[in-house]
């Protein structure tokens, strides 16, 4: 009897050696799988602070030509464009680089575009300013030999109180 309690023994040595290394690998590959997870992370966060910044520089660009605008700096022709930066010599802002354009489009508009880059990351804006009239003569009716005026159209002068024109 005692020859067959020796073979089982002998049966059992390795077994718990089997379990461990087993139980070793599951952990070691979790290990693993959760640091592939951590650093995605990592790049994805870094890639969205460089498209955030690519963003924000791209809005100092169109800040900068928008003064440029207001300030007669940038005063292009109807279908010229003027340059803030360019791509080839960019404006820095924070360590990123920025470019923007002025176009006017016609008397009273423009379109301003910005462009905004940090490492791969580009963002770009676009906007259209337009000037509203403001003045006494926004509603005149001028010309320098008459203006002629549609039999349904309404007329009025400066007062009406006072009478007919």
């Amino acid at each position: 009897m005692q020859v067959q309690v020796k073979k089982e023994n002998e049966a059992r040595r390795g077994s718990a050696l089997v379990a461990a290394i087993i139980f070793i690998a599951v952990i070691a590959s979790l290990g693993s799988s959760m640091l592939q997870v951590d650093l995605r992370i990592g790049k994805s966060r870094q890639s969205m602070a460089a498209q955030q910044q690519a963003f924000f520089a791209a809005e100092a660009g169109m800040s900068e030509a928008y003064v440029h605008l207001m300030t007669g700096l940038a005063d292009p022709a109807i279908g010229t464009t003027v340059d803030v930066g360019t791509e080839g010599t960019p404006k820095m802002f924070a360590g990123a680089r920025y470019w923007a354009s002025v176009t006017r489009l016609d008397f009273r508009r423009f379109s301003i575009v910005a462009t905004g880059q940090e490492d791969a990351s580009v963002r770009r804006q676009e906007t259209i300013l337009s000037y509203a009239p403001n003045g006494l003569f926004q509603y005149g009716a001028f010309g320098g030999a008459g203006v002629n005026v549609a039999a349904n159209s309404m007329f009025d002068s400066y007062d009406s109180i006072l009478g007919d024109h």
